[in-house]
């Protein structure tokens, strides 16, 4: 496995950030790095149970995640993205510590930084 130099980058934003979005060019090595993260579950939006779930009740799928846990091709369900604050706070600001990894094609982001979205999860991740 060719080593990635972005973990400890990762890693070191996940202290404090409850979301990180990694972006990149097609096969670049996103869901790799996102799947090499120690002690997060991995879900990814190529399942259409998952992708099913997220778009219908994007609230309830998040809810139903393990506190830290990778969104692979989050891309797929834009509504994740205005989940309520609670549900993505820092680990210093609720307890259990939920976060999230997000892995993402480059030049889904437009849709993720969307001024209008407010208070979105978009709001809260570092890149």
């Amino acid at each position: 496995m060719i080593p990635r130099l972005l973990e400890a980058r990762v890693m070191e934003a996940l202290r404090d950030r409850p979301v990180v979005l990694i972006t990149g060019p097609r096969q670049s090595g996103k869901t790799t790095l996102a799947r090499s993260i120690p002690g997060y579950a991995y879900v990814t939006l190529d399942s259409l149970a998952a992708l099913d779930a997220a778009r219908s009740d994007p609230e309830g799928f998040v809810a139903g995640l393990p506190d830290r846990t990778v969104i692979d091709e989050v891309q797929r369900a834009p509504g994740l993205f205005l989940s309520p604050p609670t549900s993505t706070q820092s680990p210093s600001q609720r307890s259990g510590g939920r976060s999230a990894t997000l892995a993402s094609r480059d030049g889904s982001r437009q849709g993720l930084m969307n001024p209008s979205a407010g208070a979105s999860l978009a709001s809260r991740a570092s890149r």
